[in-house]
């Protein structure tokens, strides 16, 4: 099957494009027709760069431009359109081609009897296990604009949980690279040249001159060397890193330094709260929301006391016993309990969601707060190192010493 790009005229006059599956353009054209619609361009897509390379396809592929466009299928269903109407309205809102084939595509498989989450189970890297439980379970339900809604909105919570890891770490990012780039200039352009002219007094160079000179004529001669151990090195780790054993020692050694693993563990709590109360409000049951809040999991004593939760409860236990022994905070064990008594588990997960929000703010100033004066501290002492270098032999050439 090839897939082909077309335009064609619909059956009030306007103008439509997408992608439709057919074996040859003559099979294309009539499957057209038989939508109601008139091609006047079709053209095969199969061969392009986007076809042949789906990771370059992916590169294009925004999850913002996504998130928006799941909002915009919502909104139409929302306000009575059927679900092709409501992909190839959304569809025609998108300013990237890629996000528009993609949705096009989606459509054409529901237009030959295939489900919404089943299409974008075709797409695993583009749509998370969540996204498709979640519309799965809003298509079982007659719920779906709901469910697209709910995604959306976890969508954005976990957007903006990201811009806020990422811009804590901006700027101690900024001041190491200004002070390794400082270094690296002294050492290769500065240092080398003023050694050269003080070689001719006869004097013998300090030791932490020789030393920096060494290490640095080491890297030009051997730099070849020293990335291919780089590589291998980085090679070797993440192998050991995707070692279950090791994965799990190392993340329970992250979760137990004092500061960073209060960090952690207040954004995974951030995560699975807000997971599972919208997949509870998307009509999925309590197993099932655990364990895909598992899978969005990244520390893996985390991921695996949601997955063992889940089948404790399937077994029988009560939710809030079951997370008094698990390895996330007492205040999770004490929402299942008041929530189940109350019969408003949702409310309350989404009440935990929004005060560990909270809690990570002042968790990353905090450890901003110790961050900051350790990395100035270390930055100054590589500087001052290489600085040292250069000026000692200066002063013992100029007799100052």
């Amino acid at each position: 099957m090839a897939r082909f790009r077309y335009q064609a005229i619909d059956a009030g006059g306007r103008v439509v494009h997408g992608n439709v599956l057919a074996s040859d353009q003559e099979q294309a054209r009539e499957s057209l027709r038989v939508q109601g619609l008139r091609p006047f361009k079709l053209k095969n897509r199969s061969g392009s760069a986007s076809a042949a390379f789906p990771a370059l396809r992916r590169l294009t592929l925004s999850k913002v431009h996504i998130d928006s466009a799941l909002r915009d299928i919502s909104t139409v269903l929302g306000a009575g359109g059927t679900l092709p109407e409501a992909i190839r309205a959304a569809s025609a809102q998108q300013s990237r081609a890629s996000v528009r084939d993609l949705f096009d595509r989606i459509r054409t498989d529901i237009d030959r009897g295939c489900s919404l989450a089943d299409s974008m189970a075709r797409e695993p890297e583009l749509f998370s296990p969540v996204c498709i439980g979640l519309v799965r379970a809003g298509e079982q339900s007659g719920s779906l604009a709901e469910s697209l809604a709910e995604f959306a909105s976890m969508s954005e919570r976990w957007s903006k949980l990201r811009g806020k890891l990422v811009g804590a770490f901006i700027y101690p990012c900024i001041v190491a690279a200004t002070g390794i780039g400082v270094t690296v200039f002294l050492s290769i352009s500065v240092l080398p040249s003023i050694a050269d002219l003080l070689a001719d007094t006869g004097r013998e160079l300090p030791l932490v001159t020789r030393i920096v000179l060494g290490t640095t004529g080491f890297v030009a001669a051997w730099w070849w060397l020293c990335l291919a151990a780089a590589g291998i090195g980085g090679m070797v780790i993440t192998q050991l890193i995707r070692r279950d054993s090791v994965r799990n020692r190392a993340d329970a050694m992250l979760l137990r330094i004092p500061a960073l693993g209060n960090l952690l563990m207040t954004q995974e709590v951030v995560r699975a709260s807000a997971v599972v109360c919208g997949l509870l409000r998307g009509g999925l049951v309590l197993t099932d929301a655990l364990d895909m809040a598992a899978d969005t999991a990244v520390m893996r004593p985390v991921k695996g006391t949601l997955r063992e939760s889940s089948q404790l409860i399937r077994s029988g236990q009560n939710a809030a016993s079951v997370f008094e022994t698990s390895a996330l905070p007492a205040v999770v064990s004490q929402v299942f309990a008041v929530g189940q008594r109350s019969g408003q588990l949702e409310s309350m997960l989404e009440r935990l969601a929004s005060e560990y929000d909270l809690k990570l703010d002042r968790a990353l100033q905090r450890v901003m707060t110790l961050a900051e004066p350790i990395l100035i501290l270390i930055l100054a002492l590589l500087v001052g190192t290489v600085a040292m270098a250069v000026l000692l032999p200066i002063l013992e050439a100029g007799d100052v010493l």
